[in-house]
């Protein structure tokens, strides 16, 4: 029995992670998609592994439709061929959000592959998989492509370190990939290029990249990752957020407990208009204009006990300037 349900465990895992099967790919086609679909099992569906190809599957007659996944900031153009010729048969590529194959995913425009049109462009900013469907009889089908994209791309994120923002990536295929700019904005709408990194130019195993912003903006900073090849040809992939704020160590009220008067640190009044002190029932005590020339709270008229004291600019609290403070 033990050796019956591992058989069960590795054969699912081996045809949920690639989407090109061999002699079984009618069972990887009902693994990937119908089991999932049908029953909410938490496993992924198939991948339509772009570094291979063909993607290989069943559809029988109580089925409507596999799913194969493209992977997330996919992007640039494919061209497919060898499409199924059985009568009510259609290759489309959707466009989607959520997870795809499983409950709450949401379909969005759907674009129809053909002999006359075999070709799709991918954008980074969206999510996609390939539909095979058909109306009726089975169907057997072994769909390929072609147009090798010059960088596939895993991951992307930022995290906040003592020297500023780690910026961290991770590729799984290159070709003909030159460098990476990587660009920076405050808005996600105008960029400047804040650093270049050289890229592996050519692996099937990728690799992963980090790039420190040393001198981040206060508050939200967008990225987004520039990707060159060797022809000059430029790629775009899809951008990231991270929030920055001055370091907990430079916020510090002091003295903390006082009687009379608290020293504010630079850093908590800059770009601030507003400072306002409430008690712990969220009664506002005290409201005062911000003067960066005098960094110095007086709370001399407040009643002993613990106040929450909050930085603002333009009526909207500023991210990570809220700190709580003793009277005496």
């Amino acid at each position: 029995m033990k050796t019956i349900l591992l058989s069960i465990c590795l054969c699912f895992f081996y045809t949920s992670i690639f989407s090109q099967t061999n002699e079984s790919s009618s069972d990887a086609s009902d693994l990937c998609n119908n089991w999932i679909d049908d029953y909410a099992a938490p496993a992924s569906p198939c991948f339509a592994n772009v570094g291979t190809s063909p993607i290989n599957g069943e559809l029988f007659d109580d089925d409507g439709e596999d799913i194969f996944l493209f992977p997330t900031n996919f992007s640039g153009t494919l061209t497919f061929s060898n499409f199924p010729t059985v009568t009510g048969s259609t290759v489309k590529i959707k466009e989607y959000t959520g997870t795809a194959g499983m409950a709450g995913a949401t379909s969005g425009v759907s674009t129809t592959i053909s002999t006359s049109s075999p070709t799709f462009t991918f954008l980074s900013t969206k999510k996609y998989y390939l539909s095979v469907e058909k109306d009726g009889n089975s169907l057997n089908y072994s769909i390929s492509f072609s147009g090798a994209l010059p960088v596939q791309l895993v991951s992307f994120s930022g995290n906040r370190v003592i020297e500023g923002i780690e910026l961290t990536w991770k590729t799984s295929q290159e070709i003909n990939s030159q460098s990476f700019e990587i660009e920076r904005s405050s808005d996600a709408l105008d960029y400047t290029i804040i650093g270049k990194l050289e890229a592996l130019g050519n692996s099937q195993t990728g690799k992963t990249y980090q790039f420190t912003d040393s001198n981040p903006i206060e508050g939200i900073n967008y990225y987004r990752l520039k990707q060159i090849d060797l022809d000059k040809k430029i790629n775009y992939l899809r951008p990231i957020s991270v929030i920055y704020a001055y370091e907990e160590r430079e916020l510090v009220l002091y003295p903390n407990p006082s009687s009379s008067t608290i020293k504010l640190p630079l850093s908590f009044v800059q770009n601030s208009d507003m400072i306002r002190i409430y008690n712990l029932q969220g009664v506002l005590v005290k409201q005062i204009p911000v003067n960066e020339t005098n960094l110095y709270l007086k709370v001399e008229d407040l009643s002993s006990g613990i106040y929450i004291i909050e930085s603002l600019s333009n009526n909207e609290i500023i991210s990570n300037r809220i700190k709580r403070f003793v009277k005496n």
